[in-house]
């Protein structure tokens, strides 16, 4: 690996040499303003969370790079990767710069096993796990998926489905577009949340990532918050970045406000991460 930050117990490392260690590797594809989110084991799971807007084009978005519609973004990324069959492609919720690109996927004949979204549970409620197969030593606990009742009724985005990846002692959180209600749901419920690392919910918009919800989440030694929005954005998403400032931010894109004195990494495009269960490895 190269250019890349580590993360484990209390030590920080560098590595400089490639490995042969499996990894399990989560990916958050450059989409412009949206989620694209791709999930790797070492016994050859696939998993697309969300695909961003893809080929997909609302009327207002022509000639607008900074959503990335028009595009496929994520199909392209799955390619290049060599991916060509999919264990699960998970919708969080039914919104455009989200569902576009695995529309694209499966338009583009790469076969998939499941097609797991709010309105498709697949059977799948509140507290399970996703059947990945014993030999699997990735976990994937469901902690929302539909509106949860102190949510109802509050916008398509508070329907996200809301992934909590554990492998060894590397745990990810993954919250799509949920806003304060479902974090308030979340924190107020039994569920584990803690996590090393945290993709900020609906772009580091300000409906999202509450501190009481951080706090609960972002408790080990490495705490990282992935943000993934377009660079010129006309929401001025993230919003407020002083309150991710006392953890390791990487950002797809470039905020139009400059960061506070922190720990800030933008404009990186994709951001690549690997754990072996052990160590958290940011690639950029």
């Amino acid at each position: 690996f190269s250019n890349q930050q580590a993360y484990q117990d209390t030590i920080f490392f560098f590595y400089g040499v490639e490995t042969e260690v499996g990894f399990l590797r989560v990916d958050f594809v450059d989409v412009k303003q949206g989620d694209g989110i791709l999930i790797q084991t070492p016994q050859g799971i696939n998993i697309a969370v969300d695909g961003g807007y893809g080929s997909y084009s609302p009327g207002w978005a022509p000639g607008q790079d900074w959503n990335g519609a028009g595009y496929p973004y994520m199909l392209e990324y799955v390619q290049n990767e060599g991916v060509n069959h999919f264990d699960y492609l998970v919708e969080t919720h039914r919104h455009s710069d989200h569902w576009g690109g695995l529309a694209d996927i499966i338009n583009a004949g790469i076969s998939h096993d499941h097609y797991l979204s709010p309105t498709n549970s697949l059977g799948y409620q509140r507290g399970d796990y996703l059947h990945l197969g014993v030999e699997s030593d990735l976990e994937i606990q469901i902690l929302n998926i539909g509106f949860p009742p102190e949510a109802i009724n509050s916008g398509v985005n508070n329907t996200s489905i809301v992934l909590r990846l554990e492998y060894g002692d590397t745990q990810y959180l993954l919250t799509g577009d949920a806003e304060k209600e479902v974090e308030f749901f979340l924190a107020a419920s039994e569920y584990d949340l803690s996590a090393n690392l945290l993709k900020a919910g609906h772009h580091g918009s300000k409906t999202s990532s509450t501190p009481y919800f951080m706090e609960r989440v972002l408790n080990q030694f490495a705490q990282v918050v992935i943000l993934t929005f377009g660079t010129g954005n006309p929401y001025g998403h993230p919003h407020n970045q002083t309150r991710f400032r006392a953890h390791t931010v990487f950002g797809t894109g470039k905020p139009s406000i400059p960061p506070p004195p922190g720990d800030f990494n933008y404009d990186i495009g994709t951001i690549k991460t690997y754990s072996d269960g052990v160590v958290l490895v940011i690639r950029y």
